[in-house]
């Protein structure tokens, strides 16, 4: 296998993981999204791996992987593992969760940002992404207008919270993302047949996102159980007490233990009385709390790194521009694997 014929596969391979962590799902497992998902991209990501240095066995000496990512994923993967040694509580249930999921991400984005950039790559990614919110969006419409009452599917599909990423919430994260990413493209395309598919794309994805954000308000049937972001603070804050926690936080499988010790007391008056959320509202202040400064600071430097990149390519514009989008939502809602996969891939293309 030569060079380019694996770089292109590394690719392909990017895009089906993409793919994959969008739409996959199974009932062979205790959960239906992230566990299928999750061994997936793990899968993939060792695939592409060996596919990637296939080429190099008989290379002497062995080339190394460069790319300008390099560093910052290593900071960010030795404050992971020092993350896991430090706190033993929850270590099994971090290692099969987040761990397992940042590893193999860095590692996918370390594998893209060495290959060779092109502007056809990065459309192939562009394209990709909008095919997959769109039809993500054709679906968030069936579903809650005719699916969830389809009696041909199984049980756990009739319902209207129902969705292939397993979270409304994401699912509207990512059509908002599908709708930035075809607002943005329409400037860039000339009149002709691309530009009225990408503005019909527009369309759909605008209604379904009004559509799925309508069944999310406040005593609707999707209206998510999210924490207040002033009680996620107070959790934040009592987590950065002590010195290890501050610099290392209280593990990344710890946040509902340790919700249950330092409940704000305000939350006791209201609906969310009996509830044990598993993360916080914000994906950054779920950060501070479970790795501490040291790990949001290193996940915070991977998107600043690129602060002051700039090109003249249209395409690579809005691959910035949607990167920084993905990191804006988790300012304020909860992260999942089709984010970070995407966040991740984005990063490796810049």
């Amino acid at each position: 296998m030569n060079t380019r014929i694996s770089h292109s596969l590394v690719f392909a391979l990017s895009l089906v993981i993409l793919i994959a962590v969008i739409f996959v799902f199974g009932p062979f497992t205790t959960n239906y999204f992230l566990f299928p998902k999750l061994i997936l991209l793990a899968a993939s990501v060792l695939l592409s791996l060996l596919i990637f240095f296939a080429p190099a066995l008989s290379a002497h000496p062995f080339p190394l992987v460069k790319s300008r990512l390099a560093f910052p994923l290593f900071l960010f993967n030795v404050v992971l593992v020092a993350n896991l040694v430090l706190n033993s509580e929850g270590r099994t249930e971090a290692i099969f969760g987040k761990i397992t999921m940042f590893v193999a991400l860095s590692i996918l984005a370390l594998l893209l940002s060495s290959l060779p950039r092109s502007t056809k790559t990065i459309s192939t990614l562009l394209t990709t992404l909008l095919a997959s919110t769109t039809i993500l969006a054709l679906h968030s419409l069936l579903q809650l207008t005719v699916l969830y009452s389809a009696t041909f599917l199984p049980t756990y599909m009739q319902t209207k919270s129902f969705t292939p990423t397993g979270s409304p919430l994401t699912t509207a994260a990512l059509l908002a993302l599908g709708l930035f990413l075809s607002l943005s493209l329409l400037r860039h395309l000339p009149h002709r047949v691309s530009y009225y598919l990408t503005l019909a794309t527009s369309f759909l994805h605008t209604v379904a996102l009004v559509a799925l954000v309508a069944m999310m308000l406040p005593g609707q049937a999707l209206a998510p159980i999210l924490l207040p972001y002033s009680a996620s603070w107070s959790v934040t804050l009592d987590a950065l007490k002590t010195l290890r926690s501050l610099t290392f936080g209280v593990g990344f499988a710890n946040f509902p233990t340790f919700f249950t010790q330092t409940k704000p007391l305000f939350l006791n008056t209201t609906s969310l009385w009996n509830t044990l959320p598993q993360t916080a509202t914000s994906e950054l202040l779920q950060f501070l709390a479970t790795t501490g400064i040291l790990g949001l600071a290193t996940f915070l430097l991977l998107p600043f790194s690129f602060l002051r990149y700039h090109s003249d390519s249209p395409t690579t514009t809005i691959l910035l521009r949607l990167m920084w989008a993905t990191l804006f939502l988790f300012i304020f809602l909860p992260g999942s694997l089709p984010l970070f996969t995407l966040f991740f891939i984005l990063l490796g293309l810049l």
